[in-house]
């Protein structure tokens, strides 16, 4: 019984449709004479910028908007009948792909934004509408715009720094033998660079007694200081003849990676080596 009723609702809602359409063509004047039909089509974007630039999506947002207008070439002759028996309508297509479809409009206006990969775009608006006569699609198309666009910009790696640290201080560990201890680096090299510790004064003149990476792990605010991240920059080195340099005082060079200057580490000449 259900059934029965669905299939009589929906036919009474198939010859109301049929009706409404056969009262439509009713009203509309038989088109007869001599009449010239014109399609205009215009595709622009709001400003000359025709590159753009991927952003961090890897794409561009492009706005592009467009006009199309169909005159049947009958004068007063009604925009619902025009509609119904010209079938004016309008596509953007954007490499070929339909990318907006009008309705049945003899006036129509866009104005939207797309998502465009790098590369060379084409679009264009095409409008279409049926001759009555012969029921035969006619196409106009508006020029072709081309549109590029560029990969994002990569951020450029900055170069590396100048050397950087400082001798924390020096303390006896339990054998009693004085180690220096602090951090070092090469601002924006990520890894540890070696250290050399002098006594007595800084290369040339003072005498080298130990050296090595800077490869015990460093907080965060010696990463920072060094622009890297989670990198090793600290040193402890303990100098083992120290007996022999009584007073004199602790310098430490970091040691640079690119061969520029083999800079002093701040706090060099503060400490000194126990006198027993």
């Amino acid at each position: 019984m259900s059934l029965l009723v669905r299939f009589a609702h929906n036919a009474a809602a198939v010859i109301a449709l049929i009706a409404a359409s056969s009262a439509m063509a009713a009203n509309c004047p038989l088109i007869s004479g001599t009449f010239t039909t014109t399609m205009g089509t215009n595709l622009y974007t709001p400003s000359p910028q025709q590159t753009f630039q991927a952003d961090g999506n890897g794409t561009a947002l492009v706005r592009i908007s467009g006009a199309g207008t169909f005159n049947s070439g009958i004068i007063g002759y009604p925009a619902d009948c025009v509609r119904l028996y010209f079938s004016p309508s309008y596509t953007v297509y954007i490499d070929g792909s339909p990318s907006i479809v009008s309705g049945a409009d003899i006036n129509w206006q866009f104005d939207n934004t797309f998502r465009l990969a790098p590369g060379t775009h084409q679009i264009f608006l095409e409008g279409k509408y049926v001759v009555p006569a012969s029921n035969s699609p006619q196409y106009r198309r508006s020029s072709v715009v081309s549109i590029t666009v560029t990969a994002p910009q990569q951020p450029q790696p900055q170069p590396p720094g100048e050397i950087t640290g400082w001798i924390d201080g020096v303390y006896k560990d339990a054998s009693g033998i004085p180690t220096v201890y602090g951090w070092a680096c090469q601002q924006r090299v990520a890894r540890s660079i070696d250290v050399h510790v002098y006594l007595g004064g800084a290369w040339p003149t003072g005498t080298i007694v130990t050296g090595g990476p800077a490869s015990v792990p460093a907080e965060s605010a010696v990463s920072a200081a060094c622009g890297t991240s989670n990198v090793p920059h600290r040193f402890s080195f303990p100098i083992y003849n120290w007996r022999s340099y009584p007073g004199m005082g602790i310098y430490v060079h970091g040691i640079s990676t690119t061969g520029g200057n083999n800079s002093l580490l701040g706090h060099s000449g503060t400490y000194t080596i126990p006198a027993n």
